[in-house]
């Protein structure tokens, strides 16, 4: 696990390091009913490249994924509410 902290009491980071090297975050927003813009710093590291974004949420079927591009050691995402997303960076 990596140090992370939130601005927000209602949206929690958490971060790991994986075997491989990469980093996957992981958002969660607790709030009933706002979508947070998210702007997560890696004080640890930085990436470039295409990162994959899963997200799950209360009104969801099932998990979606997209994809975000990313350069350096800083990102924006946006929670919707209540839901889960989670980054796997490149």
């Amino acid at each position: 696990m990596l140090k992370t902290t939130s601005s927000n009491e209602l949206v929690t980071v958490h971060a790991v390091r994986q075997g491989d090297g990469h980093i996957n975050v992981m958002v969660i927003n607790k709030d009933p009913s706002v979508r947070h813009s998210v702007s997560v710093l890696l004080t640890c590291a930085s990436s470039h490249g295409w990162a994959s974004v899963y997200r799950y949420g209360m009104n969801s079927a099932s998990i979606t994924g997209t994809r975000k591009q990313v350069h350096g050691s800083t990102f924006a995402v946006t929670v919707d509410p209540y839901s889960l997303t989670t980054v796997k960076l490149p």
